[in-house]
């Protein structure tokens, strides 16, 4: 009875462990991208995840690239996850774009208000990081965001500036393979930071779970990232079937 009980506790660690092997968002990747993600939720996303420094006060910025091998599978709907670390988020511009096309501005200095910014706000948010994905289904523009707490810019938003919620829908009904390009500058002195990682997030129209179009699964050189909850279960039911049938036997010749 006591091998049994040690048998199982040792598969539910193995579980345990298992499961915390799943990417997410958080954990930063220091090979060379793209990757496959999976998100909390099981959305699957393709991330750029070098941390990579913004030049201070610099309108050129800094330009990382995300390359997709084709085929892929066509866009349905797309949403950009932006993490960035910076100690006045009203300094940064961030634009998104393909192949070489046009940019697309997702973030152009939150909270700074165009021609003359109103009293107490010259300079625009204040505060710390973002940790915010762009999305068409957002509730609120991402311009106006600027909370108290750290990040600063943290959830669902509509991107650009004024928001437009078919700002991602640019990329509607074309493939996700080519070359993504983020390019964020900073527009003012004194601070700095850094991009942590973004991510290209697949799914269907609405904010679907992106499993429907396979685009998560040929980003990355390491292939998807499945769960692997399930592969701990199996084995945890055949070591209670082994352990049953080994018991009967001896029962048996007894």
């Amino acid at each position: 009875m006591r091998r049994i009980v040690v048998v199982l506790l040792v598969v539910l660690l193995g579980c345990g462990v298992a499961a915390a092997q799943i990417k997410d968002p958080d954990q930063i990747d220091q090979r060379t991208g793209p990757e496959n993600f999976r998100l909390d939720g099981g959305q699957d996303a393709i991330c750029f995840a070098i941390p990579t420094n913004i030049p201070d006060n610099n309108p050129a910025g800094v330009t990382t690239t995300i390359d997709i091998p084709c085929p892929d599978s066509t866009i349905e709907d797309l949403d950009l996850l932006l993490q960035i670390s910076h100690t006045w988020v009203g300094d940064l511009t961030a634009t998104l774009s393909k192949d070489g096309g046009a940019p697309v501005v997702v973030l152009d200095r939150p909270g700074l208000q165009p021609p003359l910014p109103p009293p107490g706000s010259c300079c625009g948010c204040s505060g710390d990081d973002i940790d915010a994905t762009i999305d068409d289904e957002g509730a609120t523009g991402v311009e106006d965001e600027c909370a108290a707490g750290t990040p600063t810019i943290q959830g669902a938003f509509i991107g650009g500036d004024p928001a437009t919620n078919t700002l991602m829908a640019t990329w509607d009904g074309s493939d996700i393979c080519g070359s993504w390009a983020l390019n964020v500058s900073d527009g003012a002195g004194a601070d700095t930071g850094f991009i942590t990682q973004w991510c290209l997030v697949p799914g269907t129209d609405g904010g679907g779970d992106g499993a429907g179009d396979g685009a998560g699964d040929g980003g990355g050189d390491g292939g998807g990232v499945p769960s692997t909850t399930g592969i701990g279960v199996i084995v945890l039911m055949l070591l209670l079937l082994g352990s049953s049938a080994y018991f009967l036997r001896r029962k048996a010749t007894n």
